[in-house]
């Protein structure tokens, strides 16, 4: 006769961990169910329990397992079934079974409570102890968290060894599959980079990929005698050349959300995860998705600061790697007399190497050099770099930072934008120094075939949108090392606070500067009559563009059309008398 405890008192349930425990034992089921005697045949058994049964009746009484009686004891004071009772190849008459059934329940009356106790004690120390060793695991995964190669490696490493296990592979969720590494060699590999093949599986394929839809357990057994159909398509198991013994694939889960799988493989004491095992699954899913969503969360932050990092650098770099020569600025004899106070002023009447005098003369018109203290060789040497800074492209150019740089300078002189308290000094100066610097970090790289195939830097470069209202501070306080380096960034009253930014939102003519004109309209009326300078500034510009493509075919220009549908007024749309490109 052997007797069998499954997990505890058999009036319990599986324990709540606030998700659904997919019951994956069917004998487990079997005997929490079973409230009356049950005579089970060998293959309705659990794997585990038919092996120890057999080895043991093999080795004391040289037979063979045939059966075993399933006993329900019930407890004469509550009424409910306190533990189960196994009895190994039970043979008795059936006349006879209800009889000694009886007798069976009987004699466990009087010792009922202590073998309740004794169970209770034996489930309440395997808990202490499994729990002892999840937190010590938990422990050496917070000391690798901070790098994620490591994580991985460790969290496999202690999956394996706290459910003893041979193998784990770790598959996160990203856009709705999952992927992970695969050694092809057949040879299990500690999510190394090296010889590996990246897999991916859908949500609903396989093992894997069902476990992640239905964010439940999945757990097989005897695979090896016995394959699964979704072993025999799983893509995991293929490339990895092996074909596990038993499986249990449980989710894990980040901020309340899938996060990815975690399968383990070939248990190595017993040929079946047990109920315990799955119990432990639930918070092992959370504590794993937790800590690799916060690592994964961190990496991703150190390459966006690395990438922003590397880029200030290597335009820093070329900005002083080129050779300042501002005694061409300081010594020039020019007079500068060419008339740009006008929104009619086309940048391109001045010569490239006249710009930064033109520059600086309009500074000095507004009173920024001097409300600042900033020394005309400081001022010289910035403007210097910041032309070096640009590259010789066919648009976003140093042509095009200055067009920009006059236009917003228009803006704030016409419009008495720092007069009627619209700007601070500083916040003006500030965007005029955004202007100059707003298109530094813009390669030319990109062509028409890469808005085509949706590459990220066309979307990057390519869209008509707006630039935001606190733009132009990020500009002025980004390069605080190129400040440094060319001593302009000496201003004591200069401050990057956020409450400092513009409350009107100042739109580049490269984007969408009819709009503005219309916002700054409304609110200063007596200044409409300049608003006619843009209506024939946009018919050149028209007029312009139709000569230059003649077909317009490109993502650029369709974008640019359907821009212009939505965001020009019907007033400026009327038509107007075309001009002559050689006549502008």
């Amino acid at each position: 006769m052997e007797e069998k405890c499954c997990n505890g008192a058999g009036d319990s349930k599986p324990p709540d961990y606030g998700g659904y425990i997919q019951e994956t034992n069917p004998f487990y089921m079997t005997v929490v169910n079973c409230e009356s005697p049950h005579i089970l045949s060998e293959y309705e058994m659990d794997p585990n329990l038919r092996n120890i049964l057999t080895d043991f009746l093999n080795t004391t009484y040289f037979s063979n397992l045939k059966n075993c009686a399933i006993i329900p004891i019930i407890h004469p004071l509550t009424g409910k079934v306190s533990f189960h009772l196994g009895l190994a190849n039970f043979n008795a008459d059936p006349v006879n079974h209800k009889k000694i059934f009886g007798v069976v329940k009987e004699v466990f009356n009087y010792t009922i409570g202590l073998i309740s106790n004794t169970f209770a004690y034996e489930e309440e120390r395997r808990h202490h102890e499994f729990a002892k060793r999840a937190l010590s695991a938990c422990f050496i995964l917070l000391e690798e968290a901070a790098n994620l190669e490591e994580l991985n490696q460790e969290l496999k490493k202690q999956l394996c060894n706290f459910f003893e296990t041979e193998r784990c592979y770790i598959l996160i969720l990203d856009n709705g599959k999952l992927v992970t590494k695969v050694e092809l060699s057949g040879f299990y590999f500690d999510f190394g980079y090296e010889n590996l093949q990246d897999l991916s599986i859908p949500l609903g394929s396989g093992i894997q990929g069902k476990a992640a839809k239905s964010e439940k357990f999945i757990s097989y057994a005897q695979t090896d005698k016995n394959p699964h159909p979704d072993f025999q398509h799983n893509q995991l198991h293929r490339l990895a050349a092996l074909v596990p013994r038993n499986v249990l694939c449980f989710p894990m889960f980040y901020r309340g959300e899938l996060f990815g799988v975690i399968e383990l493989q070939n248990k190595i004491q017993t040929p079946i995860f047990t109920k315990l095992d799955e119990e432990y699954a639930v918070p092992f899913g959370i504590v794993c998705g937790y800590f690799l969503g916060k690592c994964l969360t961190l990496r991703r932050l150190e390459n966006t600061r690395a990438a922003q990092f590397n880029g200030d650098t290597l335009l820093l770099r070329n900005l002083m790697s080129k050779k300042c020569d501002i005694s061409k600025v300081i010594l020039c004899d020019n007079q500068h007399s060419i008339d740009y106070d006008s929104f009619d002023f086309i940048p391109h009447q001045i010569s490239e190497k006249h710009l930064e005098c033109y520059c600086i003369k309009m500074l000095k018109e507004s009173n920024f050099l001097d409300k600042y203290n900033i020394p005309f060789r400081t001022i010289t040497w910035f403007l210097c770099t910041v032309r070096n800074g640009y590259a010789d492209l066919p648009f976003h150019n140093w042509y095009h930072a200055f067009a920009v740089f006059h236009y917003l300078y228009m803006m704030i002189t016409k419009f008495e934008l720092i007069e009627k308290k619209v700007f601070t000094p500083l916040e003006a100066f500030a965007i005029l120094i955004a202007a100059l610097c707003h298109d530094l970090e813009l390669k030319g790289s990109t062509s028409r075939y890469q808005p085509i195939r949706g590459a990220v830097i066309a979307s990057l470069y390519s869209s008509p949108g707006s630039v935001e209202k606190d733009q132009q501070y990020k500009e002025f306080y980004r390069f605080k090392d190129l400040y440094y380096a060319v001593n302009i960034f000496n201003l004591k009253n200069v401050s990057p606070n956020s409450k400092k930014f513009p409350h009107l939102q100042v739109q580049f003519m490269t984007d969408v500067c009819i709009p503005t004109f219309n916002y700054l309209q409304k609110m200063i009326p007596e200044y409409g009559v300049l608003y006619k300078h843009v209506e024939k500034n946009l018919a050149k510009f028209q007029n312009l563009s139709d000569s230059m493509v003649p077909e317009k075919t490109s993502v650029e220009d369709l974008l640019q059309k359907k821009i212009s549908e939505e965001l020009i007024p019907e007033a400026l749309k009327t038509t107007s008398p075309k001009l002559d490109r050689r006549k502008i």
